[in-house]
């Protein structure tokens, strides 16, 4: 800084107003990034399906996870055993149910793992059932993390297969949007953010004036 602007007492000496960043965004990075971002938002159409309300509510009857494991339903595993698609995962800090599908983000936090077979049972409609249960359960530990034992005495109801799938591939395609929405959040306000560092530091410009009247009224 010139010595005159030091001996000025409104003059700024934090460094990040001298530091400039070694790797900086451009006009095109941004306009490719913005670009996909447009085409994440364009390809989850408009939102979640609206449900029709039952005709009846006869859903009455329940089973225990323990029952279910002793007819061979399902088999709760070793908490070490490497989580396969399908599976029913239950994770530490209280998070909710989630099916496994096979990918690396399977073994984070894994507290309990559940085979389900297929046959009888729909990973899904076991999964969002077995949320209400849980997240009453009281957690001993400091992981968070539900018991064996605790687990055996979570319900779900009884319901014939077809039924299940229909509830479950509702639930599927509502997890997998609200997932799809965290991420576009997630990169929408990185995008934000490097558009608006890229104003303010000559990277971009703005395309278009905005006039006074326009202004006034914002």
């Amino acid at each position: 800084m010139p010595r005159l602007e030091l001996l000025d007492g409104d003059a700024n000496l934090l460094p990040p107003r001298r530091v400039a960043a070694s790797v900086q965004a451009t006009a095109g990075d941004l306009a490719k990034v913005t670009e996909r971002l447009a085409h994440l938002y364009g390809g989850h159409g408009p939102g979640p399906a609206a449900f029709p309300a039952p005709g009846q509510w006869a859903r009455t009857s329940y089973v225990t996870l323990a029952e279910l494991e002793r007819v061979g339903a399902l088999t709760i595993r070793s908490r070490d055993d490497t989580p396969r698609r399908g599976d029913v995962l239950l994770r530490t800090l209280s998070r909710p149910p989630t099916v496994a599908t096979g990918t690396s983000a399977d073994d984070k936090g894994v507290a309990q793992v559940m085979e389900i077979d297929e046959t009888r049972l729909d990973a899904y409609f076991v999964a969002t059932f077995l949320r209400a249960d849980v997240a009453a359960l009281p957690v001993a530990n400091t992981l968070g993390a539900v018991s064996r034992d605790d687990l055996r005495r979570c319900r779900i109801p009884r319901m014939p297969l077809a039924e299940q799938r229909r509830y479950g591939g509702a639930f599927r395609r509502l997890l997998e949007l609200d997932a799809a929405l965290r991420t576009l959040a997630d990169v929408s306000g990185k995008v934000f953010e490097q558009t608006i560092h890229g104003l303010t530091t000559g990277v971009l410009a703005p395309d278009c004036e905005v006039s006074e009247g326009e202004t006034s009224k914002r």
